[in-house]
């Protein structure tokens, strides 16, 4: 059962939200205005899902018999944001085994091509079809396959909307198909089949999310359910400022904050999530949100499948409060089409003063000082877009701390390109307020994509630096540092000799 305990909030918010839960449990699609309502009327599903996802399980049911017949032991899933995000956490939760991939880097793109694929399930999970990291892993590990003696129609799945291309591609070639609802958005999908399919191969009983998301589902349209408390807080927080710390278990921070950022931030509006291992100091300007047993401004305690539920239904009545649309990306789309066009360039280089092991691209001579300009310039919220390998290069993640620490800015971390399908919308849709550090890597080895004429690492590069130039046309404060071998220790060493900034 959800407990949750949230500091004091104005009891106009909490009736005004309480009116919402009521729209929001009839699907009512003039919720989120007017401009909004054909987007509404397509993507509410969602709701339904824990009902709705019992429908799925015997297929579920008799993929993961298949995989367990042919010794299938290892799952491997490619996809981006809410095609991975929830799966990631779900397996988190019941310490099961899944391989997630969703990168461009080259070093984790060549960690996965050399896993034992002869006992691997690979499930390719993209709503639209189209999404183009989930393509050319598609393309790597077809002909990775296919040089071992394997054919991919034994070790593929796919998970994607009915009349999408992918969904085509797969029938074409013979593969496992189950198809997702088209009418839940991606972020919203965490009880849907791109949520569920993955966690049931690595040997999760998916059935009990389902059983618990149905019991908050019928609580949550009650005057002062835990939904409309959570909503409410975080209207109240969001007049004021618009980050929120959270600390939550086993990755589900991430998924929170792919939720909220990229479904609240636009039009200048938003909520920014700061996730944390733990919560830091308290800050009169960020709410923090304990989901891991901690003291905090708003404390929840719940099962996974209610905190999936519970985090929809107060991010869809936040919206409602905000008069944005909930449920579109608009300018997600941007960094894709500049990157696109980069790709189109004959080379992606980036150019600036070698200082060490670190490449500073812009007019600073040293890293040193090429930071301290940066913080200087500083205001609003810092934004580490980190296009690394999360696995080899994980320490990076201190970045955000010492960057927090160095500035007195709320600082938030992202792994390239993933999070340009999460705070990437933020960025770029809500507050401009963001100052952004950019790293990206030289790599040693690269990796080919079949079909396509340029290289994983180039398409990483194209990724940041389309991204780069979205920002940028904003004229906002930004930082690209190009790292060598032994960039990152170089850099960690540079932030932690910057002074501490006090409160």
């Amino acid at each position: 059962m959800i407990k949750i305990r949230t500091k004091e909030i104005p009891s106009h918010i909490i009736e005004e939200m309480n009116v919402f839960a009521l729209l929001l449990s009839v699907k009512d699609k003039s919720l989120w205005g007017e401009a909004a309502s054909a987007d509404a009327e397509e993507r509410l599903g969602w709701l339904d899902l824990p009902q709705s996802s019992r429908n799925l399980l015997p297929a579920i049911d008799f993929l993961a018999a298949w995989a367990r017949s042919k010794k299938l032991e290892n799952v491997i899933l490619s996809g981006m944001g809410g095609s991975s995000l929830a799966p990631e956490v779900i397996c988190a939760f019941e310490h099961k085994s899944i391989e997630i991939l969703d990168s461009t880097d080259p070093h984790h793109v060549a960690r996965v091509l050399d896993m034992d694929l002869s006992h691997s399930v690979i499930v390719l999970a993209s709503k639209s079809g189209t999404t183009i990291e989930t393509l050319v892993h598609r393309s790597a590990l077809e002909e990775r396959l296919r040089d071992l003696g394997m054919n991919p129609a034994d070790h593929f799945v796919i998970i994607s909307d009915p009349d999408s291309p992918l969904s085509a591609y797969a029938t074409s070639a013979g593969y496992r198909l189950l198809n997702s609802d088209p009418h839940v958005g991606g972020r919203f999908s965490a009880l849907g089949a791109s949520g569920l399919l993955p966690s049931a191969l690595a040997g999760v009983d998916v059935s009990e999310l389902l059983d618990d998301a149905q019991s908050a589902a019928l609580l949550f349209p009650q005057s002062g359910s835990p939904a409309v408390l959570l909503a409410a807080a975080l209207a109240s927080h969001v007049q004021e400022s618009p980050f929120v710390e959270i600390a939550a278990p086993h990755g589900l921070g991430d998924w929170i904050e792919q939720l909220l950022a990229e479904s609240t931030g636009k039009e200048g509006k938003g909520l920014l999530p700061i996730v944390v291992p733990a919560l830091g100091s308290r800050r009169a300007n960020v709410l923090a949100i304990a989901l891991n047993g901690e003291p905090g401004d708003v404390e929840i305690s719940a099962s996974l499948g209610e905190h999936f539920l519970l985090w929809e239904w107060a991010t869809a009545l936040l919206c409602a409060y905000l008069q944005v649309n909930a449920f579109d990306q608009p300018n997600v789309a941007e960094a894709k089409e500049r990157a696109n066009t980069i790709l189109e360039s004959p080379e992606v280089t980036s150019h600036g003063h070698i200082d060490r092991n670190i490449e500073v691209v812009g007019e600073a001579s040293s890293v040193e000082q090429a930071i301290q300009i940066f913080l200087d310039q500083s205001h609003g919220y810092i934004g580490v877009m980190a296009f690394l390998d999360r696995e080899k290069d994980s320490r990076a993640k201190i970045l955000r701390t010492l960057l927090e620490r160095a500035s007195g800015t709320p600082t938030t971390f992202g792994w390239g390109p993933r999070f340009l399908h999460s705070t990437g919308q933020f960025h770029k849709g809500g507050p401009l307020i963001g100052s952004f550090l950019q790293i990206t890597t030289a790599r040693d080895h690269d990796v080919a994509i079949p079909g396509s004429q340029f290289t994983f690492h180039q398409l990483q590069l194209a990724q940041a630096a389309g991204d780069e130039l979205a920002l940028r046309s904003r004229h906002l404060n930004f930082l690209h540092l190009h790292l060598h071998e032994g960039g990152l220790d170089q850099l960690v060493e540079t932030l932690i000799n910057l002074p501490r900034v006090t409160s």
